[in-house]
């Protein structure tokens, strides 16, 4: 369940589980907790409510609003309570006075809804920390650890596939010259323009990423050297476009490294980019070198 399965140590056996349900539609999702539900009413039931079956209502419960949203998990919190009340009346169990029937209905509700609001809110604060660490604050595009992961998902999809796979390393040019000239604030300026052209270019399966201070990798799935040189084109366009009217334009460097057979790691993957991008700036910057590898 996002990031705290990392440091349990069951962790092998949460991670099957959470990877198991994750993988199920949400109608599939709410129908097999919906099912679950009832398992437990028809025990609490069949016991005769001699045995408190009825905390395992907040099994189903949570699993719908972990995988399914509140609005699920408030709902079968309300049909749990209904369908209590309803056995708990035909089993024909009595109480010392009846309102307390219904005072403990009113107390297991409110339990139940409170337990779906907190485990909601708890699942958004890990989203929004598995996000804050994984995106880069400057430009808000994924980090070098975001890439690494996605990259290697990547390589191994390219591997069953047999597809091509494109990299393209892109380096500012003259970056320290823009920092000591201008300040590092409108550096920043120059980086934030940069990500924003180069991620309004690429498709939602592309992984562009800041991977050091004036360095992006922009990852191409099921793309070879030509077409990767042709997104490289629209981003050198979209680029240029970007940095007008600033106050010291600046150009890139690249280098596009094309896969035909997918590299044996994402560190094997960049520094043949990374090779490509040099040649560039050897080469008197602003311009891209490509090749490709088998």
């Amino acid at each position: 369940m996002i990031g705290w399965t990392q440091s349990l140590p069951m962790r092998p056996l949460l991670t099957h589980i959470n990877t198991f349900f994750s993988n199920m539609s949400r109608n599939s999702m709410l129908a097999f907790s919906g099912l679950l539900l009832a398992l437990f009413v028809y025990l609490d039931f069949q016991t005769h409510f001699e045995i408190a079956i009825s905390f395992f209502y907040l099994t189903p419960i949570l699993l719908a609003t972990w995988y399914v949203g509140p609005k699920a998990g408030r709902t079968l919190a309300v049909i749990s309570i209904m369908a209590w009340l309803s056995f708990n009346l035909l089993s024909g169990r009595t109480y010392s006075q009846e309102f307390i029937r219904y005072i403990n209905v009113v107390v297991r509700l409110a339990l139940f809804l409170g337990i779906v609001e907190l485990l909601w809110e708890f699942k958004q604060a890990l989203l929004h920390e598995h996000n804050q660490s994984r995106t880069d604050h400057l430009t808000g595009i994924p980090n070098s650890r975001e890439f690494y992961d996605r990259a290697e998902m990547e390589i191994e999809r390219a591997r069953r596939s047999h597809a091509p796979l494109s990299l393209v390393y892109i380096d500012v040019d003259n970056f320290k010259t823009l920092n000591d000239s201008l300040g590092h604030s409108e550096g920043d300026k120059h980086l934030k323009t940069l990500a924003e052209a180069v991620s309004g270019l690429v498709r939602k399966v592309d992984v562009f990423a800041r991977i050091g201070g004036d360095e992006f990798a922009l990852l191409l799935p099921n793309t070879d050297l030509g077409g990767a040189l042709a997104v490289v084109h629209k981003m050198e366009q979209g680029i240029a476009r970007g940095m007008r009217g600033a106050l010291l334009p600046v150009t890139v460097s690249m280098g596009v490294a094309a896969f035909q057979s997918p590299p044996p790691s994402v560190d094997a993957m960049l520094q043949k980019a990374d090779q490509l991008m040099y040649e560039s700036k050897r080469l008197g910057k602003n311009r891209v070198t490509g090749a490709e590898f088998g």
